[in-house]
């Protein structure tokens, strides 16, 4: 029996007038949200090593293919891309930069945008729970906690898959919701071709993309809505990913498919829901038992959250199913990294939004939403203090960029390396073969047994392609040592404060292909 006074009467869902009368959330509160998201996502790359170190690796594969793609190169066909070509297409713009400025600086321009785009993700989360009927107050706490999670700001400082989709899906829920309010005969259609797109970045999307269409038929009550909103939705995939698969229909199956669900599993269960919490991103102390006891009280905590989301608002039930659902696929994905959490980042907010309504105003302080709110923002400020994240700098690239500007082709291992060199885009303008995704080529179901059967055709395949150039740079630390003492054989090209540039022998022009037949690629 609910407590009087305690439990908020719960909300059985607005009318379509009390909807749009709920308008937005007040520009105070859509300042403070933005604000704060895009000074914790800085914070991050613009400490440390910061904007003058290696950022990562992913986000240079990503700024390299689209480079590439500018260059007349096509994803699966001329090099390797794990992923659909969402990510490259909406990089075009930045890597059309490399034209008149350094490779670098084209790549910054990116990491600040997908920065700016984390943070607009935070106001979108606390719009869609204002047009979801939640209180101002749940709006703006589900904002915050977007704004202050560290599983979403650990992707968002960076150019990663993930606030890319994050972003298409708020915009496709925002569509959607618009339809529900005010059908039209092209608005379901539409609305489902936004909705569609996160497809197309990453194809983890389609298991909540199934599930949000399910739930507008439900909403719409309307069969021809719902086909509407597929076909929309259909559509819009096929539009961004078909050219590309005409090109080379083998090649993209085999690298965004089979690819994917050939990668080892590394990281137990337990293990990536303690990672949800980021506590062990600064806690590097923690044994096994530990780590399991920070996952299993982030578990109960988020279960908190869920129930009580369930009872404060009707409409937000389904995105509780829906975050519940996109738990499974990253806690049964082949693959883990702490990024990852960001997938999860909408719906999780959303539910803190919901959680936070199901309790009078009074009494919101000690509800599940708010603890759970306030324990992220203390890890986050911990992780941001202490430097955990820190981005690796890179010392010496200025004398190491000055040794390869006369380079016509440098290889690497790492494309951010690349980037951090200026080579990038002047290796592509020569013709130079550039695989972009080094390591995604050890991807598929059938790699990790061959490669622990025969580990050195994968270095000796690997050498072949790096030693082709004119300059080779080591940027990853995977057979590290061995690659380098077996490029060190041509000599020394320029070496500072620890990073070397061998010399290569200058037939770039076969690597590629030797590379592909040693692998049978």
């Amino acid at each position: 029996m609910q407590q009087p006074g305690v439990l908020a009467r719960r909300d059985t869902g607005p009318s379509t007038a009390a909807t749009v009368r709920a308008g937005n959330p007040s520009r105070l509160a859509t300042a403070v949200v933005f604000v704060l998201a895009l000074v914790l996502r800085l914070g991050v790359i613009l400490r440390k090593g910061g904007i003058h170190g290696i950022i990562g690796y992913d986000c240079g594969v990503y700024f390299a293919g689209a480079d590439a793609l500018l260059h007349g190169r096509l994803p699966y066909r001329d090099f390797t891309m794990v992923h659909p070509p969402a990510i490259t297409l909406a990089l075009v713009p930045f890597a059309a930069l490399t034209r008149v400025t350094t490779d670098w600086h084209a790549f910054i321009v990116a990491t600040l945008a997908f920065c700016l785009l984390g943070a607009v993700n935070a106001v979108l989360v606390a719009l869609l729970c204002r047009r979801l009927g939640i209180a101002l107050r749940g709006a703006v706490l589900a904002g915050l906690f977007y704004a202050v999670w560290f599983g979403a700001i650990s992707a968002e400082f960076q150019v990663k898959l993930e606030p890319l989709a994050n972003f298409l899906l708020l915009l496709g829920l925002l569509a959607l919701l618009r339809d529900q309010r005010s059908p039209g005969r092209w608005s379901a259609l539409l609305a489902g071709a936004v909705i569609g797109l996160p497809m197309a970045v990453k194809i983890w999307w389609v298991v909540p993309v199934v599930l949000i269409l399910g739930w507008h038929g439900l909403c719409r009550r309307s069969p021809r809505a719902v086909v509407h909103a597929a076909l929309g939705a259909a559509a819009s995939v096929t539009v961004v990913c078909l050219p590309f698969f005409l090109a080379d229909p083998s090649g993209m199956w085999q690298e965004v498919v089979t690819g994917q669900l050939g990668r080892r599993r590394k990281v137990p269960v337990l293990d990536r829901l303690a990672q949800l919490s980021t506590v062990p991103e600064f806690a590097k102390h923690l044994d096994a038992g530990q780590v399991q006891l920070v996952a299993l009280l982030f578990l109960v905590l988020g279960a908190a959250v869920f129930a009580f989301a369930w009872l404060g608002s009707r409409r937000a039930r389904f995105v509780v199913v829906l975050t519940l659902a996109q738990l499974v696929v990253v806690l049964a994905a082949p693959s883990w990294f702490e990024y990852y959490s960001d997938y999860l980042a909408v719906g999780l907010a959303v539910c803190i939004g919901a959680a936070a309504v199901a309790v009078r105003p009074e009494r919101l302080a000690g509800t599940p939403a708010v603890a759970l709110t306030a324990a992220v923002l203390v890890v986050t400020c911990l992780v941001t203090v202490t430097g955990a994240r820190a981005i690796p700098s890179y010392a010496g690239a200025g004398a190491l960029t000055r040794a390869v500007r006369h380079e016509r082709c440098v290889m690497s291992d790492n494309p951010t390396v690349l980037l951090r060199l200026d080579a990038l885009s002047r290796g592509l303008a020569a013709g130079c073969p550039n695989a972009i995704d080094v390591t995604g080529r050890r991807m598929g179901p059938d790699r990790p047994a061959a490669l622990r059967r025969a580990h050195r055709t994968w270095v000796d395949a690997l050498t072949t392609y790096l030693d082709s150039g004119d300059a080779a740079v080591l940027g990853r630390n995977h057979d590290k040592r061995l690659l380098a003492a077996r490029l060190r054989r041509h000599g020394v090209l320029a070496a500072a404060d620890g990073h070397v540039v061998y010399r290569g022998t200058g037939s770039a022009e076969h690597s590629q292909r030797q590379l592909r037949a040693r692998l049978r690629w």
